[in-house]
């Protein structure tokens, strides 16, 4: 996971067979603003010396070491830290997301029926809803050998559940058993593949505004430009305002082994889990 409190962007024009074109480079650190402007000023450096080998036909520079991190760093503004495993950013539409090494998040949007569920309703019988068959299958879980002291957290979404397991979150990330997870809890594949590509997962914590009638007029790219900054705290102001009145998921279930961390206290704080709220 690569998130940093520093950004810098820049960009170059060049010109491309008569048209002139642009091209944005951005670069993050942690130690100040002024290594974030060295660091993009050695990424266009990098970059012209790869478009002028490239152009005169001569030896290219060389690459980086294949062994390093190509994790893409998370490209949003760093809102607060609650540990080093595990901070706060600003996503493109204004909510606020937890990225965490240390949590094991997955996301499920639908839950499948099972063959003997899709012949009763083949015979228009009742079959148990989403919630009901996602906990059973859950605690099927439970009882396989790789699951035995695994504890389950399980919300309610505006549109699916949320699952937070006790095992460590990179570590298992990392690990041969993070694809069968994935299929075993029917996880998102867009979601599955961030996970993958950004080394961490991540929880959305404050409501979507378009859930709470609110329309996304501005984009919250980062680093924000200086003319935006005023209409992006005036946003953020009515965003704010409106999401107390939603809540982002409800705990339902507790299985297994009981856990919980400052982390998944913020959480849960955060999301508004345990008030009788709308989701959004």
């Amino acid at each position: 996971m690569k998130i940093y409190q520093y950004w810098c962007e820049k960009i170059l024009t060049e010109t491309v067979d008569g048209v002139e074109k642009k091209r944005h480079f951005r670069a993050g650190t942690n130690e100040s603003m002024e290594a974030a402007e060295q660091a993009v000023e050695q990424r266009i450096r990098k970059y012209n010396a790869f478009r002028n080998a490239a152009l005169n036909h001569t030896e290219l520079p060389e690459k980086a070491d294949p062994q390093e991190d190509y994790a893409p760093p998370i490209c949003e503004e760093l809102c607060h830290t609650i540990d080093e495993k595990n901070l706060v950013t600003r996503n493109r539409y204004g909510a606020l997301v937890l990225n965490s090494e240390e949590l094991l998040f997955l996301d499920v949007d639908k839950v499948p029926y099972t063959f003997k569920e899709m012949l009763k309703r083949l015979f228009r019988l009742s079959v148990p809803d989403a919630r009901e068959r996602l906990i059973a299958e859950l605690e099927h879980f439970l009882h396989l050998p790789e699951f035995q002291g695994v504890g389950m957290r399980v919300y309610a979404t505006s549109r699916g559940f949320r699952i937070l397991l006790s095992l460590p979150g990179l570590e298992t990330l990392k690990s041969p058993l993070m694809p069968g997870l994935f299929r075993q809890f029917h996880t998102d594949p867009l979601y599955a593949e961030l996970c993958c590509r950004q080394q961490c997962f991540r929880a959305r914590l404050t409501p979507k505004p378009a859930r709470m009638g609110m329309k996304t007029m501005i984009k919250f790219h980062f680093p924000y430009a200086e003319e935006n900054k005023d209409a992006i705290a005036g946003y953020l102001a009515e965003y704010e305002k409106k999401s107390g009145e939603y809540a982002v998921c409800r705990l339902i279930a507790q299985l297994g082994k009981r856990f919980t961390s400052p982390a998944i206290e913020y959480h849960d704080k955060i999301t508004g889990c345990g008030k009788r709220l709308p989701l959004a």
